[in-house]
């Protein structure tokens, strides 16, 4: 339990670091920040906390962006949707 809440801090941080990148973002490709948010949970989050937080990213990633024209065709915005889907399938599995 301690190890947790040593750990939570820097999570904290990463989440915090990840919406300032996505809000700050001003680039051509407002998809990217998201994208590479997403990365950044996948590549330093433990598989326990990736769970819990992943779902929800995915989620707004995949709503802000579901009337945008540019990304309609867009295969990195179709993974985040499938993503999404493998994450409520994973959900499934281990609520039943």
């Amino acid at each position: 339990m301690a190890e947790t809440s040593a750990a939570q801090p820097h999570h904290g941080d990463l989440f915090s670091s990840v919406i300032s990148d996505i809000r700050t973002y001003a680039g051509d490709d407002p998809l990217l920040p998201w994208l590479r948010g997403i990365r950044r949970m996948k590549e330093r989050l433990p598989p326990r906390v990736l769970e819990e937080k992943l779902p929800r990213l995915l989620q707004k990633c995949a709503e802000k962006f579901r009337s945008d024209r540019r990304y309609r065709k867009d295969l990195r915005y179709l993974r985040v949707w499938l993503q999404l889907w493998y994450q409520s399938l994973e959900t499934l599995r281990v609520n039943t």
